[in-house]
Order: C-alpha cells, then sequence, then structure tokens
C-alpha cells in the first residue's frame, strides 16, 4: 500500500495511516478528452516541470525529504514529508492550519 496519509511529527510524516491524504508532488498526464484538454495537458507538463526543478534545487530542503502535495482543510500545500508512521493525525482543522502554517496566497491576476 502506497504512503497516502499524513500527520504531524517533526515536520509531516506520510505513512499508511493517519489524517488526510498525502501525494508525490507530480500530476498524472492523460489522453486529450472534453475534460482534459490540450491546454490542461500542457499546464500538467509545465507543473510537473516546475516541481521537479523546485525539488532539485532547493537547497534548503531537509536531508531524505521527499516533496509531497498535502490535502489540507483549505486546499492542497506542497511540503517536504518524511516517509514515516511516527507522528499523530490531526483532526482540528485550526492545528492543521497552525502546525503546516498555511494561508490563503493572494492572487496573481489583478
Amino acid at each position: 500500500m502506497p504512503l497516502n496519509r499524513w500527520k504531524q511529527g517533526n515536520g509531516p510524516n506520510c505513512s499508511k495511516t493517519g489524517g488526510l491524504t498525502c501525494a508525490p508532488a507530480q500530476f498524472l498526464c492523460g489522453s486529450i478528452s472534453e475534460f482534459h484538454t490540450e491546454q490542461l495537458e500542457a499546464a500538467t507538463r509545465q507543473i510537473n516541470a516546475i516541481l521537479e526543478e523546485a525539488a532539485k534545487d532547493d537547497t534548503d530542503r531537509p536531508p531524505g525529504a521527499d516533496l509531497s502535495i498535502l490535502e489540507t482543510p483549505d486546499g492542497l500545500f506542497l511540503a517536504w514529508t518524511r516517509s514515516s508512521g511516527e507522528g499523530a493525525a490531526i483532526d482540528n482543522e485550526d492545528e492543521i492550519r497552525k502546525f503546516l502554517g498555511t494561508y490563503d496566497c493572494p492572487s496573481q491576476q489583478n
């Protein structure tokens, strides 16, 4: 079973058990269709390239950490994670926000 849940440890830990979803920081490519257009496929490939570059070039990356996409009560969040069964799931939404330090990003479109 893949490591697909995250919980609070010394930073976010991805494991088989825990709270919300923890996914590798890479989007799936797909066949072009009415719901996955050429533009979405191109965006997917661009996003994956950006994420791969960020993971490779981040000098502050903790040793042995993996770039992951974490589910939160307010949306998806990029974070360095470790594969570990240690830690505890967080059920309280405010505690999740506090632990991760999440907030709404300002819009880049004006």
